[in-house]
Parts: C-alpha cells; sequence; structure tokens
C-alpha cells in the first residue's frame, strides 16, 4: 500500500504528464504555423503528446490516484491539443472549418451526454465512453500528424489521404453520436423515477 504523501505525490506528478500537453501543443502549434515544418521536431512533438495521454491513465490506476480531476484535465488537454493543431492546419489551407465545428461540437455532446447518464445513474466514472467515439477520438489526435507527414514526405497524396480522413471521422462522429444519445434515451426510459 502506499502512504497518503505518496498517494498525493503520485496524484501530483501524474497531472503534470497530463499537463505537459498544454505546452507541447503550443509548440506543435507554432511549428506548424511556422510554414516550413521540420517533420521530425513535429513528430517527436506529437510522441511527446501521445506518451503522456497514454502514461497517464496507466499510471493514476498503478498508483490508485485516479480522480474525476484527472479525467477532466485529461480530456481538456486532448481537446487543446486536436483543436490547435486542427486550427493551425486550417490556417494553412489543409483542413475544412467544418472539420473544426465537428471537434467542437463532438466534445459537447461528450460532455452533455456523459453528464446526463451519470446524473441518472449515479455513476463514480465522470465520463460516458462509447467503442466508436473512441475510435474517432484516435482519429482526431492522428489527424494533425497525417497530414503534416503527407505534406512533407507523400505530398502528392496528402489530398486524397486528407480528404479519405475527414470524411472517414464524419461518418464515425455520427455513428457515435447515435449510439451516444440512444443509450441517453435508454438510461433515461431504465429510470423514470430520476427524470425532472
Amino acid at each position: 500500500m502506499y502512504t497518503t504523501g505518496k498517494k498525493y505525490a503520485a496524484f501530483v506528478l501524474i497531472n503534470c504528464l497530463t499537463l505537459s500537453r498544454i505546452p507541447l501543443s503550443v509548440f506543435a502549434y507554432m511549428e506548424i504555423t511556422t510554414g516550413t515544418i521540420r517533420g521530425m521536431y513535429y513528430l517527436c512533438l506529437f510522441l511527446g503528446i501521445a506518451v503522456s495521454d497514454f502514461l497517464d491513465g496507466k499510471c493514476a490506476r498503478a498508483f490508485h490516484v485516479q480522480s474525476s480531476f484527472g479525467a477532466i484535465v485529461d480530456v481538456i488537454c486532448d481537446f487543446f491539443y486536436i483543436m490547435t493543431s486542427s486550427y493551425a492546419l486550417y490556417r494553412l489551407g489543409c483542413l475544412p472549418a467544418w472539420f473544426l465545428i465537428l471537434v467542437t461540437v463532438k466534445l459537447f455532446e461528450f460532455i452533455l451526454t456523459s453528464c446526463l447518464v451519470r446524473r441518472i445513474q449515479y455513476r463514480s466514472h465522470v465520463f460516458m465512453f462509447d467503442r466508436v467515439g473512441r475510435y474517432t477520438a484516435i482519429g482526431f489526435y492522428i489527424l494533425p500528424t497525417v497530414i503534416v507527414l503527407c505534406s512533407i514526405y507523400l505530398p502528392s497524396l496528402v489530398f486524397i489521404i486528407r480528404y479519405v480522413f475527414c470524411i472517414s471521422l464524419l461518418l464515425f462522429s455520427l455513428i457515435s453520436s447515435y449510439q451516444r444519445f440512444t443509450a441517453t434515451v435508454k438510461t433515461n426510459r431504465m429510470h423514470p423515477a430520476l427524470e425532472t
């Protein structure tokens, strides 16, 4: 068992690991907007962000310091990276404006449906995840890196790859939205006494 002091130290360090995605995201944004992107440098930034995202949850579970605060910060840091990188690519004409709207709508839908289900079921988890939504989020996460690396190393294919990725993510988003709203309605029907 871990002592209270060790658990608190682990909690702080793990949340610092999560928050490290904010400055890394800023550096990624700055690298994209320079116009002359260094592929390996950007890839290293992305790997730092991805490793941080992978390790923070694993470490929180290993040290038994999972918390609502950590879950919320994790989602905020993920959204910050996705949005800043996508906006940088939008500024360069590499992503359509509707994609930024899609990412923002999916975030608010994720929060809203999670809050509704949690209020009804009194769940301990802050957020409700769906399988298609997870894959969609991964797609949002890697899309900026795919576009950046393709624009450097496969410029003749970047338009096709970008188009296929964006349309696929739109379709996955619609399926995820259907699943989330269906689950929310089903939960409401199962607990009619809790409706206000």
